[in-house]
């Protein structure tokens, strides 16, 4: 028998027939369990190992014994989620990242086809590693700034929208300019036409915008609208 202990977790599967509609607010139908180590258990089996002098379960061809509290835990959170049998991509996402808070050590595992696991297999395979430069910016991205382009793109890719937060002075524009340059160039390189991206902007830095533009993205064709010599109906 393996003297080492064991931490449970709850597995959430969703059921990929039963989905409708899409992204966020995709619905889908849910089933709970809990995992230790590699064992998956349900309520009633649970139920049946609280009940032994000495609970073991099998797992990596090994006898590995489960604490009585670590099962009571388990089945105190499938209990209480047993009324939850359906879920959008949004409260999947919200247990996967530990946002609905779990008493188990091991936090809540996504399984199944859906929007959040789609969403969460995409971030992991982003790596946190930052971004290059996009070809056609002139100049050069700090770290921190190409780490915050890695992010909006997977931000765009994941159709999510974000709050890019930087003290003033520390580079959000140019961050900014270059996420829209690269988009255009993913676009084209797709064959497709690049959407048009609109900034809105007090008075006060519309110009600063159109001067950035300029300065880092000579390659993007930059409209303002605003002021006596705002752009035309046609030229928008």
């Amino acid at each position: 028998m393996s003297p080492r202990k064991v931490t449970p977790s709850l597995r959430l599967d969703s059921d990929p027939s039963s989905r409708t509609g899409s992204g966020a607010g995709q619905l889908s139908k849910v089933r709970w369990s809990v995992v230790f180590d590699e064992v998956e258990l349900t309520a009633a089996e649970i139920s049946k190992l609280a009940k032994e002098a000495r609970p073991l379960v099998r797992s990596g061809g090994k006898w590995v014994a489960v604490e009585h509290a670590d099962l009571e835990a388990a089945a105190a959170a499938l209990e209480e989620r047993a009324a939850t049998d359906q879920l959008t991509g949004a409260e999947m996402l919200r247990y996967a990242l530990g946002l609905e808070g779990t008493p188990l050590a091991g936090g809540v595992q996504i399984q199944g086809a859906s929007w959040a696991t789609d969403l969460l297999r995409t971030a992991q395979e982003m790596g946190g590693e930052p971004a290059t430069t996009p070809d056609g910016f002139v100049g050069e991205l700090r770290s921190y700034q190409r780490e915050a382009l890695a992010w909006l793109g997977f931000l765009d890719a994941a159709g999510l929208g974000g709050c890019l937060a930087l003290d003033m002075g520390l580079g959000k524009t140019p961050t900014m300019l270059s996420h829209l340059l690269a988009a255009h160039t993913r676009a084209r390189e797709a064959g497709e036409d690049p959407a048009p991206a609109l900034v809105v902007a007090p008075p006060a830095v519309v110009t600063n915008w159109a001067g950035e533009a300029a300065k880092f993205t000579p390659g993007l064709r930059v409209l303002v609208h605003h002021g006596a010599r705002r752009a035309s109906a046609a030229e928008l």
